[in-house]
């Protein structure tokens, strides 16, 4: 429900709409994992795959990492200080279940959805 004197509307009231993955992007998004408090061995398995991954993307666009304030430093490490980070706490990689989903409408405005 709006607050009072707001309207709340769908994206697609608005124009926008998601577009394909192929679509012309500014940068890619994506998690870094969070630090467990145990098995230290097992953290490093398992950043092996995202800091290949960003370290392949970021060589042909701008990457942005969302990353919880103590992973930071491990990002920075293994990925390199070109990377943007966003300082957020989060309990998933998976961006594309947790995090904001980017529209367009055609005309060069942007919004994103919060689900």
């Amino acid at each position: 429900m709006a607050p009072p004197g707001h309207t709340v509307t769908r994206p697609t009231d608005d124009g926008f709409y998601m577009p394909a993955e192929w679509y012309r992007h500014a940068r890619t998004w994506a998690a870094w994992p969070s630090i467990p408090s145990a098995n230290t061995d097992d953290y490093t398995n398992l950043i092996n795959a995202p800091s290949h991954l960003i370290r392949t993307v970021q060589r042909y666009e701008p990457i942005i990492i969302l990353a919880a304030q103590e992973g930071r430093a491990v990002v920075f490490e293994h990925c390199g200080s070109q990377v943007d980070i966003l300082t957020v706490p989060h309990n998933s990689i998976r961006l594309r279940d947790t995090g904001p989903t980017f529209l367009v409408d055609g005309k060069g405005g942007s919004a994103a959805a919060d689900w």
